[in-house]
């Protein structure tokens, strides 16, 4: 019995930690009580809550954050990626991404870490065989803002097939699957080349290949003397895409001097010694002013399809596929993670019609090793909170979930945010405006004790459904007889009464009501039956079903 997330919250309680508060859920055979720790609006069609999963005897607990969007209507959020300095090197920690990708146009609202990458220790190791600083590189597929950013083949685990979260040009167009990329030059209608986009390849002794460099590899190449050097620019009214052929014209003549500077909007083709002679042939067409046309081609495995991607992040596998729990891909150790070890976990996914998308970090320590997850029961967690498919990112130290107006919401097990190589996100696309026009309670229900007091905070919202105050003032409270009192400066409840009734507040002819239960445990047969708060329940309902 796997609850859904609308029947978890709606069984909960936020505020009460006791047995009445809780609803029952059983994971790959283990019983929880799952109570609701938090539970709000988060940005316009998104909602935030925290679970907390306990077993019966209380000898495990974990919690677990779920970040939802609809991505359907007017202003409603659409995915986006983000890279770490905007480059395969380095990294960069999720929310400095958000914070500097933030702009007057477009407000990153919330995300999670994504691909996994090559970290110090393995960067180290390359550096040692002879290959340059990958240090921050994904380790497969990642898409930027229409534009492949690395399409390496998987450079550890290479028995296993690497799920990818892409995201299609409409707001219904997402996928968790295997994404196969090839990248092709053709000038004059005639196919040249079928390049890498692995940035390390020039480097002996793997010099027998062509390669594609663009901006996210940096501001030059780092290649060596001797490999042959061409450098192009995206032709004035021609955009990058994926699945698409983009235009591009040559700027210059070839050079073998090496570490060629990469155009901010263009690309550099090399070549090393070692390249076939039918390569070389190709390669001498790109002369001054030749004119061709780059295509990146991304092949979903399972769904057959190939979309015109926006944005692509790297797990490691895929969870859920059309509703059902992956066994095949869970099913053995990764190369990082034992698929039974209880582990801090990013995953991600969407409804069956992609009218809602799911971010989800489960957090856990080093110091506790009974927290976290699996990754079965990181799966049906997952279809519990109504994905249809789900993809599982990098998890450990590095599964962060964050919030625009909070930072980091979960607890890193490192102790702090850790730098990755990239950020999944969900944006709108909207200025900065910080004038309240719609208030809220910042607790969705609220049960308390007999002649106990109440003093709610409140978030407000701009006219674009963005929180922008985490702590609204002058708002005052109003309640029926049946439930209490209100103190005179209107702040706060003093529960004199019985059973669950609607609170409500006001300011500047802004309102809000939440269901606030005396001595019980709320549910929404309660406060329907009630008949006082009907339309916020019913809504609430909708935010997280």
């Amino acid at each position: 019995m796997i609850k859904s997330l609308a029947s978890i919250i709606i069984a909960s309680s936020v505020g009460v930690a006791s047995a009445a508060a809780s609803t029952v859920s059983v994971i790959c055979g283990t019983t929880f009580n799952v109570d609701t720790i938090e539970h709000y609006k988060a940005g316009p069609g998104m909602t935030y809550t925290l679970l907390q999963y306990t077993t019966a005897d209380e000898s495990r607990t974990f919690r677990s954050h779920v970040l939802t969007a609809d991505t359907q209507g007017e202003n409603a959020p659409a995915i986006k990626a983000g890279l770490a300095r905007d480059s395969v090197y380095g990294t960069e920690r999720i929310s400095s991404i958000a914070k500097r990708k933030d702009s007057p146009t477009r407000q990153y609202l919330g995300g999670i870490n994504s691909d996994f990458f090559v970290t110090s220790s393995f960067a180290n190791d390359l550096k040692n065989a002879g290959f340059p600083n990958m240090l921050g590189n994904p380790n497969s597929n990642c898409a930027v803002d229409s534009r492949i950013v690395a399409g390496n083949a998987p450079i550890t685990d290479g028995a296993h097939k690497y799920g990818h979260f892409v995201v299609g040009e409409n707001a219904n167009e997402m996928w968790c699957d295997v994404a196969v990329v090839s990248n092709v030059l053709n000038v004059k209608g005639v196919l040249t080349s079928m390049p890498s986009l692995q940035p390390w390849v020039n480097v002996a002794p793997r010099n027998a290949d062509v390669v594609v460099f663009n901006s996210a590899m940096g501001k030059y190449t780092c290649n060596p003397a001797g490999v042959t050097e061409i450098q192009a620019e995206l032709i004035e009214g021609s955009e990058w895409g994926i699945n698409k052929a983009v235009r591009f014209r040559v700027t210059g003549e070839a050079s073998t001097k090496g570490n060629m500077a990469i155009p901010a909007n263009g690309l550099v083709i090399a070549a090393g010694p070692g390249i076939p002679e039918k390569a070389v042939k190709a390669l001498a067409k790109f002369t001054p002013g030749t004119e061709f046309t780059y295509s990146t081609t991304v092949k979903l495995e399972d769904y057959n399809v190939r979309p015109k991607a926006t944005a692509m992040a790297c797990g490691d596998v895929v969870l859920l596929y059309r509703g059902e729990v992956r066994q095949a891909g869970i099913a053995t150790d990764r190369y990082i993670n034992v698929r039974t070890t209880k582990y801090p976990h990013t995953m991600a996914g969407y409804s069956e019609d992609r009218s809602k998308a799911v971010f989800c970090v489960v957090d856990g320590t080093t110091k506790r090793p009974t927290a976290g997850c699996t990754y079965p029961e990181g799966a049906e967690m997952m279809r519990s909170y109504g994905c249809y498919d789900a993809v599982n990112f990098d998890g450990g130290g590095s599964s962060a979930m964050y919030l625009q107006k909070h930072g980091i919401v979960n607890t890193p097990c490192d102790g702090a945010e850790r730098a990755v190589c990239s950020g999944l996100y969900m944006t709108v696309d909207a200025p900065a405006d910080n004038t309240v026009s719609e208030i809220r309670f910042k607790d969705w229900a609220k049960t308390i004790d007999p002649d106990g007091e109440y003093t709610p905070v409140f978030y407000g919202y701009n006219s674009y459904g963005i929180l922008v105050d985490t702590d609204v003032k002058g708002v005052v409270l109003n309640c029926p007889d049946a439930l209490g009192s209100i103190t005179t400066d209107g702040t706060t409840l003093m529960a004199t009464g019985s059973g669950t009734h609607a609170l409500t507040a006001a300011k500047d002819g802004m309102t809000a009501a939440i269901a606030v239960t005396i001595g019980g445990s709320a549910g929404i047969t309660d406060i329907a039956a009630d008949g006082s708060s009907t339309d916020e329940t019913a809504e609430w309902y909708n935010m997280c079903g």
